[in-house]
């Protein structure tokens, strides 16, 4: 048992390996069980990751609503498309 493991009342593994949502049993079994595990990319290209990458504009910027005057808020993400794209022929996870 790991050391984070016992400060816990019961072992929540089971229930993240077994979790519907493809991304929790994917990261459970990489990051908390140290298992061997597909490329990332099968995450990526996953109906709910790709339902929010069509609303990602060209230049990888996201519209957000209201009258697009400047909010103090970044308007664009940390890892666009082009840039993803670019990241994976390198091998590196994006």
């Amino acid at each position: 048992m790991r050391a984070w493991q016992q400060q816990l009342q019961f072992d929540p593994l089971p229930a993240l390996q077994s979790s519907l949502n493809k991304a929790i049993a994917y990261f459970t079994r990489r990051d908390l069980l140290d298992t061997k595990v597909e490329p990332i990319e099968i995450l990526w290209r996953s109906p709910a990751a790709e339902r929010i990458l069509e609303r990602q504009l060209c230049n990888g910027a996201w519209r957000y609503p209201g009258d697009g005057k400047a909010t103090g808020r970044r308007r664009t993400t940390a890892i666009s498309r082009p840039i993803a794209r670019s990241a994976s022929r390198w091998g590196i996870s994006a």
